[in-house]
């Protein structure tokens, strides 16, 4: 049996927003104005699946409902025509380390999770086997998906299977979770921040209904700006390990998975793969000579995912798929890679030349740019990936957007326009803690009034008081 397609007018195109909200839980969630703040910005960037990066373990149910609701509320606001049930579902993983990952989707009618069977809910550890997975609610799209039920699926974490260094080059190391660098790149304590796999069923307009696999990691982090992230350099050279990304190796293996449809499968082409979240590797600064050993090492780590110029964009196109083998008749274990045969991938890098990240100068130097590194990013390719058209990069290497969060903060006070954002309950909130350096932007709180305009100062604390990162888009175009 096939996935049914029900009849309608499904989206022409797909946006796709990953976040890293700094710290968010469920104190954060229910300060005054901050879900008002992220839901403007959701809304007035027309996204229609929203990835958050960095979401407290405990964070409860209750809070991350309210997010959804100031979503459906601030969606139907600003864009007309917006349907009742709009951002009403999310989709959590289990806890990796302190945090979590969520995906939220805005219309479970055209865009729907793809999971894993239930002995795989929570993890897979071996991709190689005979894993199925499973549309929710129902790959039958003439159901609606609406009224959302309590039992929703978790996004899978997953583990890598690579071989480490020359040391192991006879053996398959498996499951490297909460290992240092040499045994897979996954740290103990505060950097044990696994990856995880969420997976979108896209409902297109002719039909021809695809597979979207994203893997969101938030890698070990350093101090200082001017550490070397070894461990995070290291995470990221074990990305190609992913099975679902060997679409892109010299091998061709990895094309099809098991989708089942009631009792029955289908064997499901992947031809598009993103990976994305916070890598805290800078960009930004990825040279492959000179004096800077930071610079050269985070070259050498980006060489596995894609080579990219310091300050510029993707050096090669994105990767395309293999020619399509043909589909298996029987439920068939996808072929594990021979040892040694993890190529690197050649994706593209969305926002290579921009920055991503808030960071304030040293006083009493005033900020020049708001953005000063770019640990955040988007890299993808694929059959639908590599058409994106937004904010297309010099020579057309690259197709991202950064949503510039500090523009959209205004005066207290008067009708907003869509997309603005009004965020002096929570800077009052914070200026009386004497936190986050609100008290140094008064300009931002209720009693301004009609006072002087917003300062650069003023901007810069105002958007990092919902968060130290900037929300990136990537766009892609269905058949």
């Amino acid at each position: 049996m096939s996935i049914t397609i029900a009849e309608g007018s499904p989206v022409p195109d797909i946006r796709v927003m990953t976040w890293n909200i700094q710290n968010t839980s469920t104190v954060k969630l229910r300060l005054p104005g901050f879900m008002t703040a992220v839901a403007r910005t959701v809304a007035a960037a027309n996204v229609d699946i929203l990835l958050i990066v960095e979401i407290a373990a405990g964070t409860d149910d209750q809070a991350l409902d309210s997010l959804c609701q100031e979503l459906n509320r601030q969606e139907r606001a600003i864009n007309a025509g917006a349907g009742e049930h709009c951002w009403l579902g999310y989709f959590l993983t289990p806890p990796t380390g302190r945090e979590r990952y969520c995906a939220v989707i805005r219309n479970l009618d055209m865009i729907r999770p793809v999971h894993p069977e239930e002995r795989h809910s929570e993890e897979l550890t071996d991709m190689t086997g005979d894993v199925h997975f499973d549309v929710w609610p129902s790959s039958d799209f003439a159901q609606p998906a609406y009224p959302i039920g309590n039992q929703l699926p978790k996004i899978p974490l997953c583990g890598l299977h690579v071989a480490v260094g020359v040391e192991h080059q006879t053996r398959r190391k498996r499951d490297f979770h909460g290992k240092r660098i040499g045994n897979g790149g996954n740290s103990l304590g505060e950097g044990f921040r696994l990856l995880a796999l969420p997976m979108f069923w896209i409902h297109t307009p002719t039909q021809q209904d695809y597979l979207l696999p994203v893997v969101v990691g938030h890698y070990a982090a350093v101090r200082g700006a001017n550490d070397n992230n070894i461990l995070a350099q290291g995470q990221m050279g074990q990305l190609p390990g992913l099975h679902l990304s060997q679409l892109y190796d010299r091998l061709g293996v990895g094309q099809y998975i098991n989708v089942r449809d009631g009792g029955n499968f289908r064997a499901v082409r992947i031809q598009e793969i993103c990976f994305t979240g916070d890598f805290n590797i800078d960009f930004l600064r990825n040279a492959p000579d000179g004096k800077d050993s930071i610079a050269r090492k985070n070259r050498n780590a980006l060489g596995a995912l894609t080579p990219t110029v310091q300050h510029g964009t993707s050096e090669k196109p994105a990767a395309l798929p293999p020619p399509a083998a043909p589909p298996p008749t029987q439920p068939t274990p996808v072929a594990p890679l021979p040892e040694n045969q993890l190529f690197p991938l050649s994706l593209r890098a969305a926002v290579t030349n921009q920055g991503t990240i808030l960071r304030f100068p040293k006083p009493p130097q005033q900020p020049t740019s708001f953005t000063t590194a770019a640990f955040d990013n988007f890299f993808y390719g694929g059959t639908r990936l590599h058409d994106a058209r937004l904010g297309q990069s010099p020579g057309g290497r690259d197709s991202g957007e950064v949503i510039p969060l500090y523009n959209s903060i205004v005066q207290p006070g008067g009708q907003l326009q869509p997309g603005e954002i009004d965020i002096s309950a929570l800077a009052a909130h914070h200026a009386e803690l004497q936190k986050n350096s609100a008290h140094l932007a008064p300009n931002l709180q209720a009693n301004a009034g009609a006072g002087p305009a917003l300062t650069d100062l003023d901007r810069l604390i105002g958007a990092r008081l919902i968060s130290d990162h900037l929300p990136i888009v990537l766009q892609f175009n269905c058949p």
